[in-house]
């Protein structure tokens, strides 16, 4: 049996140190129909110093609760692309909208902290808009320091009914999602800083093995083929609950047998998340 003090060694050498963590400031981008608080019970286990908030008005003006400058280092942001304005949002809104909306907020983070780069988690559609600002412009790949999409639909929604938007944009096959391919095909060096969660809520047979299983068991949820794409999800079911790192496509990549919503308090993307903010 292992002496308590050398288990203990053993268990403070498997943590990321401080060393390891970047100071790189971390944003939580939510998925549709949300807006900051998706992520607040995970943000406030990472941090005892204050969350901040920023996102849009009502006209379109950028709002946040951060004061003018941020000394401390590794801050934690909450961050909505949305404007307070619901039925505009559901008939208007688009990916490509949320995208240019989110670029703002990155500026606004490293202005107000002085940091060249920011950590981004994204839950569900805010990957796909996080990714998408990414993949626009160099300058937007190198503001970020690491990306992790957490239950994203990255090849879209199976059932997505395409009348709107940000609906037309999710379905599987549309031109955003064809255009993001093209576009984050550009940074051959994704892999090194993309990392992925896909969640199921049951493992079972054809719908396994057809990449169909999704994270609230309804084909109007994400998919497994989806949150963990490029056929990657095969290897990932062989492996449920077990982190892989740099597999071709991912620099970390994780399936767990969890809801949509529940990927947001799940422990093991707390574990994601420190991935993320390594250097």
């Amino acid at each position: 049996m292992m002496k308590p003090f050398l288990l203990l060694i053993c268990i403070v050498m498997s943590l990321p140190t401080l060393a390891q963590l970047s100071d790189y400031p971390v944003v939580f981008i939510h998925g549709i129909a949300h807006r900051y608080e998706d992520w607040r019970p995970m943000a406030e286990r990472m941090t005892r110093d204050n969350i901040y908030t920023a996102g849009f008005d009502s006209e379109g003006n950028i709002e946040t609760d951060a004061p003018a400058a941020i000394t401390s280092t590794g801050s934690i942001w909450l961050l909505s692309y949305y404007q307070p304005k619901p039925i505009d949002e559901s008939l208007y809104g688009d990916l490509t909208l949320y995208s240019e909306r989110l670029g703002q907020l990155v500026e606004l983070v490293k202005h107000k902290t002085g940091s060249e780069k920011v950590v981004i988690i994204a839950h569900s559609m805010g990957g796909l808009v996080s990714r998408f600002y990414m993949s626009r412009a160099p300058s937007h790949w190198q503001s970020v320091h690491r990306i992790l999409t957490v239950g994203t639909p990255h090849q879209g929604v199976y059932q997505s009914v395409p009348i709107v938007g940000q609906l037309q944009d999710l379905a599987t096959n549309s031109k955003f999602i064809e255009q993001l391919d093209k576009q984050w095909s550009n940074f051959p060096e994704a892999n090194l800083k993309w990392g992925v969660v896909g969640g199921v809520s049951f493992i079972n047979g054809l719908i396994a093995v057809n990449g169909l299983s999704s994270d609230f068991a309804g084909p109007g949820f994400v998919s497994l083929y989806s949150s963990i794409p490029y056929g990657e999800w095969k290897q990932a079911l062989k492996q449920p609950g077990q982190a892989q790192l740099n597999t071709e496509h991912f620099g970390y990549r994780l399936l767990l047998q969890s809801g949509h919503r529940e990927l947001l308090k799940h422990p093991k993307v707390e574990s994601a998340i420190l991935w993320s903010r390594q250097l």
